[in-house]
């Protein structure tokens, strides 16, 4: 006997306290990384940089007027909310035999378990995916933020045309004119190494899109799993007395002590390693849809189907180059 309305909503409705139980039972951890913005709408967005006053300007005697200007518009970025779905199916007899004994209830909470697993890898795997794709000089699809009637012009680059991580013989320039990079190749992660790159964040590209100097230290070295982030924490948490240096004399201070946190992602890969400004804004996770779970019979085949869909994309914002710094990983024209 074919299954009543009432029984189908019924079995779709415990599937979602499974599947939600299963996602949290892990931390995720592109949420320490990312802005999160809840409450996307749509296919996708766009959002307008508009350059504003670098700094006020100071009257040379009194009674002077103000001194006006227009507006003008900086960069144009693009997010598209991207569908993830999974989808499976049931033969008429396999679910119709064995509603008595519990069984289709049981397989179908199974299946919401794997789901909630699957969600959060595939949420991680593709915030993480900016970040190891970032550095190809022809791009990835991944930043192609096109949707609808909505055309990103810089295709699979970043906004200004450059990928998201840019070497010094490929400089990406800022609407005063001035240029810039924000990747490096020397792999090793050491005290040296991490200091440099750390500078190339907070000092050299410490400047707005026109010219002013602006505050951009890094709160974060992130790395993958492995001996990476070992270094990293000798680094920023590893101390000798009076917060010196391992190993070194009372006052020779460990000046990266308690400084940032130190994050390893099992997502990433690539071998490379980074220092950013963890939840910037202009480093935005935008969650268009949570999953919705349906459990419906097909009329053609008169089995049965259970599916799972979400939208959610990455939303690289004017600036978002200037808020993190790599060192190592490809910078080869594709993946």
């Amino acid at each position: 006997m074919a299954l009543t309305s009432e029984q189908m909503a019924l079995y779709e409705k415990d599937m979602y306290p499974v599947m939600n139980e299963k996602y949290k039972r892990k931390p995720t951890k592109y949420q320490e990384i990312y802005s999160l913005k809840s409450d996307a709408t749509g296919a996708g967005d766009k959002d307008t940089q508009l350059l504003g006053a670098d700094k006020f300007k100071q009257k040379d005697s009194q009674g002077q007027g103000f001194t006006f200007r227009s507006p003008v518009q900086g960069w144009q970025t693009y997010v598209s909310y991207e569908t993830f779905f999974d989808a499976v199916k049931f033969d008429k007899e396999e679910v119709e035999d064995n509603v008595k004994n519990g069984e289709v209830g049981k397989t179908l909470k199974n299946y919401a378990a794997s789901w909630g697993d699957a969600y959060r890898v595939t949420k991680e795997e593709f915030a993480a995916s900016f970040f190891i794709q970032g550095g190809y000089t022809s791009g990835d699809k991944i930043f192609n933020g096109s949707w609808g009637n909505q055309t990103d012009p810089s295709g699979n680059l970043l906004y200004d045309s450059k990928p998201f991580f840019n070497l010094t013989g490929n400089t990406r320039t800022a609407k005063d004119g001035s240029t810039y990079y924000n990747a490096r190749t020397t792999t090793t992660l050491n005290e040296t190494n991490f200091g440099t790159l750390y500078d190339l964040m907070a000092v050299t590209n410490a400047k707005t899109e026109v010219g002013t100097p602006m505050e951009n230290k890094p709160n974060m070295i992130m790395t993958q799993e492995g001996s990476d982030y070992r270094e990293a924490w000798k680094i920023i948490n590893t101390t000798g007395m009076n917060k010196s240096m391992p190993g070194g004399q009372l006052n020779d201070r460990n000046p990266w002590a308690d400084r940032l946190q130190v994050l390893d992602w099992w997502a990433l890969s690539g071998g490379a390693w980074y220092v950013l400004e963890a939840k910037a804004e202009e480093l935005q996770f935008d969650d268009r849809q949570k999953p919705v779970v349906e459990f419906y019979r097909n009329k053609v085949t008169r089995g049965y189907h259970a599916t799972v869909d979400s939208r959610f994309g990455v939303h690289l914002k004017a600036g978002s180059w200037k808020k993190v710094a790599r060192d190592g990983g490809s910078f080869a024209a594709t993946g």
